[in-house]
């Protein structure tokens, strides 16, 4: 009897764990650089899981990605702001309320925009292209460089609102992407992120287009471009 009371309480402890741990998938979006945002060049996902007051880098699943942790330092009316050593280095998650949208503000002032949408099959993982990881766990914090207007303890939110998935909602200078029709998927292996070898093995290997992303790698999986 007491056995099985005890397996009743883990089974119990371990729901309410994953009842207080929330995971989102968020897409890159753009980088913004002396206060000008472009577009990034290159494809970058990350899962992001929540867990009281703090939040890190994970898998689909939740599980740590072992690229450190970051701590609520400001809890705004707008946003929420998150620091700590991570991926990035020593930055800041500015995370919106609805958690539609993430800013991460590096030390250095560059800012990735990363919106939060649904993980293709491909997306177990959080991935991060282009830039290089700087989380180093014996490092002494570095202050964030100070915004101009020193509003540095103000979560700053570059865009709190989705854009609109509606097609007449669309800039005027956006068009639909010649080499995947507006899919966003890749065209080499339909979106799946992986082809067969030919012959009788039946192996399966990333696809060495869009490399395991599944995503179209004109359009980085948006359907558009800008014209």
């Amino acid at each position: 009897m007491r056995r099985f009371s005890i397996i009743l309480l883990l089974i119990l402890y371990s729901s309410l764990s994953a009842l207080a741990q929330q995971t989102y998938f968020y897409r890159l979006n753009g980088v913004v650089t002396n206060g000008i945002k472009k577009a990034p060049g290159f494809s970058s996902g990350i899962f992001v899981t929540f867990s009281k007051d703090i939040c890190y880098d994970s898998d689909r699943d939740g599980f740590y990605a072992n690229n450190g942790k970051l701590t609520k330092i400001v809890e705004g009316t707008d946003a929420d702001q998150y620091r700590g050593n991570c991926y990035f280095g020593n930055a800041e998650y500015i995370v919106s309320k609805s958690r539609d949208l993430i800013n991460v503000r590096c030390a250095d002032g560059i800012i990735y925009v990363y919106y939060r949408e649904s993980p293709l099959a491909s997306d177990t993982r959080s991935t991060y292209g282009n830039i290089p990881r700087k989380l180093s766990e014996s490092a002494p914090a570095v202050p964030i460089q100070q915004p101009s207007d020193n509003s540095f303890n103000t979560p700053q939110v570059i865009i709190i609102e989705k854009p609109s998935e509606d097609k007449s909602s669309r800039s005027s200078h956006d068009i639909t992407c010649p080499v995947c029709h507006g899919t966003g998927k890749c065209s080499t292996c339909a979106g799946r992120g992986w082809k067969k070898h030919d012959g009788y093995s039946g192996s399966v290997y990333d696809c060495i287009i869009c490399h395991g992303t599944g995503r179209c790698t004109s359009c980085y999986g948006r359907g558009t471009i800008r014209n």
